[in-house]
């Protein structure tokens, strides 16, 4: 898919080939930095809002995007003042990158070294694509759906994509929506440590109807099935976290809006606007 990142009264507004077929409104949204480090640090940081009996070791063995996911909507709930509670019936959507790479890397050296008692059955379920999402699930104590998107190169805008068309917003009165990944990517060695200074990047939305009051931004899905030859004949490119992060930081410091284009190769089109001027919080490691 090709992604376009222009200032939003700078976009094209030819769209007489293309038809909405989805849309959900951004209420508020922030991004976050966290590095290797500093995360390790946070896996006894139980949110004030997650339920009074989580255990203190609720994060002893989960992925380290895991733990960027629950930090970037900690700091969202904060910002906005929301109170879990009344989002019982919300969607959890996580959108990790390559989740689980340090800890494979890890399980094999432990498993070849010692054999299968030197690996924790835990492993398994706190690594998986799904894992992020879950536990935001168990956290935030939500009843509506809860899945993870991606884990490749694309995994953002599958996610993106997934939150347009996976969550019906007539009976689903909103959805946490966070994305992570890795840059500097982590390298492990044999033994599962890393040898790079990794930083991992959030970036996580509220979504809304898209007929809501106090909306900062839209998410729209458009097709144009005449144009699937087109479509598919466009290079393909990643989009990423990271980027999107920085070109939020500097559309902020700038007090812009952003307007984000994804050509899919189906024929179909995501376009996100954000008021970057109006984010309620950034986090940097």
């Amino acid at each position: 898919m090709t992604t376009t990142i222009v200032p939003a009264d700078q976009r094209s507004t030819t769209t007489s080939d293309f038809k909405a077929t989805a849309a959900a409104g951004v209420q508020a949204f922030c991004t976050l930095r966290l590095g290797l480090a500093e995360m390790q640090s946070l896996r006894k940081a139980i949110p004030a809002w997650a339920p009074s009996e989580t255990p203190g070791h609720f994060f002893k063995y989960s992925d380290e995007q895991t733990i960027a996911a629950v930090q970037a909507v900690d700091r969202l709930i904060a910002s906005e003042g929301i109170t879990p509670a009344d989002c019982r019936a919300w969607g959890v959507l996580v959108a990790p990158r390559f989740i689980g790479r340090l800890a494979g890397a890890a399980i094999r050296d432990r498993f070849k070294q010692r054999g299968d008692q030197a690996v924790s059955p835990h492993t398994l379920p706190q690594h998986s694509l799904h894992s992020p999402s879950g536990a935001l699930s168990i956290l935030l104590g939500t009843r509506g759906p809860n899945a993870g998107m991606g884990g490749g190169p694309a995994s953002f805008a599958e996610g993106v994509l997934a939150a347009l068309t996976l969550f019906d917003f007539e009976t689903t009165p909103g959805v946490w929506f966070v994305a992570t990944d890795w840059d500097p990517e982590p390298l492990p060695d044999a033994q599962g440590n890393c040898t790079t200074a990794a930083v991992c990047h959030a970036f996580c939305m509220l979504l809304r109807p898209a007929s809501a009051a106090g909306l900062i931004g839209q998410l729209t899905l458009q097709t144009d099935l005449a144009g699937r030859a087109a479509a598919a004949s466009k290079t393909s490119t990643e989009v990423r976290v990271s980027q999107l992060v920085h070109a939020l930081d500097v559309a902020a410091q700038r007090k812009m809006s952003l307007g984000f284009e994804w050509q899919l190769r189906w024929g179909g089109r995501i376009e996100m606007q954000l008021d970057a001027a109006e984010r309620r919080q950034t986090a940097a490691a």
